[in-house]
């Protein structure tokens, strides 16, 4: 600004001692007269440059508040932007939290199928044990006599008391036999309907792994698209930035134009007084 000032102050110097020089050398009224009229020349020249300037440095003006309401406007988009990236990347961490939550859910549900049918695999070997040993005690008994064989021991009874007790006997062998190849049955049943249970779960969450897993690739591919937009707009606020300096320099030239315009109008101004007053002598003597 120092700078500034001091070219102003030297150039207003030097246009003033060159328009002295020159009036110094006037002698006549007609040279006056040509001085006067050469000096509203310029002046008429310094207006239409001063309005010429004026007429820039609004329309930089203009320029400068337009760049600034869309500094503005890009900043707005990039609070969005960043706003928007943040509930992302928060959404992409817990998606991927449940990812890992379901991840091992499957494991535990397969380590679950995995002991299931090991215990259905041994229950299956003891029922076919227990088949087999069944089907001995059967041909045992066949081999023996079959049915005449519990009327045997039926028979055998020393009163009613001893009948009693002996077909009570007889019926719980029978029962027994019965009722442990019934449980055996259950429990297979029940290991069935156990592993399809946990199996028809272990494919549910597979499907939720796999939900899970789509929704978070479309969360990737919001987060790459707002990245790219979040850069686009950086490079365009930057942009924003260098050319509202660029407008910022040319407004401050037009205003040092500005003052030196004044300057040199003051110079002319003052030169053209003198003028008119060294005039105003020569044409007093004249009269005299």
């Amino acid at each position: 600004m120092k700078k500034r000032t001091l070219y102003i102050f030297l150039t207003a110097i030097v246009v003033l001692f060159s328009l002295n020089t020159d009036y110094i050398s006037a002698q006549s009224v007609s040279d006056l007269n040509k001085k006067i009229q050469d000096l509203e020349r310029k002046q008429s020249n310094l207006n239409q440059k001063k309005k010429q300037i004026n007429e820039e440095k609004q329309d930089v003006s203009q320029k400068k508040d337009a760049n600034l309401i869309e500094q503005g406007t890009v900043q707005q988009q990039l609070d969005k932007i960043e706003s928007e990236l943040a509930a992302t990347r928060a959404e992409i961490q817990s998606v991927e939290a449940s990812i890992a939550s379901t991840e091992k859910e499957i494991t535990e549900l397969k380590a679950e199928i995995n002991l299931l049918n090991k215990e259905i695999v041994e229950l299956e070997d003891r029922i076919e044990k227990r088949d087999e040993l069944l089907r001995e005690r059967l041909r045992s008994i066949q081999e023996r006599g079959g049915k005449s064989r519990f009327l045997s021991v039926l028979l055998g009874a020393e009163n009613f008391t001893d009948f009693i007790t002996r077909t009570t006997a007889v019926n719980t062998i029978m029962n027994q036999d019965r009722s442990i190849m019934e449980e055996h049955k259950a429990d297979q049943i029940a290991l069935e309907n156990k592993r399809i249970e946990v199996e028809a779960k272990k494919e549910d969450v597979e499907n939720k792994k796999a939900s899970l897993e789509a929704e978070k690739a479309s969360l990737d591919e919001l987060r790459v698209q707002l990245d790219s937009q979040k850069a686009e707009q950086d490079r365009l606020l930057k942009e924003l930035e260098k050319e509202f300096a660029v407008l910022d320099d040319i407004e401050l030239t037009l205003e040092e134009e500005q003052e030196l315009i004044a300057a040199e109008a003051a110079v002319i101004e003052k030169a053209k007084q003198v003028a008119l007053e060294e005039k105003k002598k020569l044409e007093e003597q004249a009269r005299q």
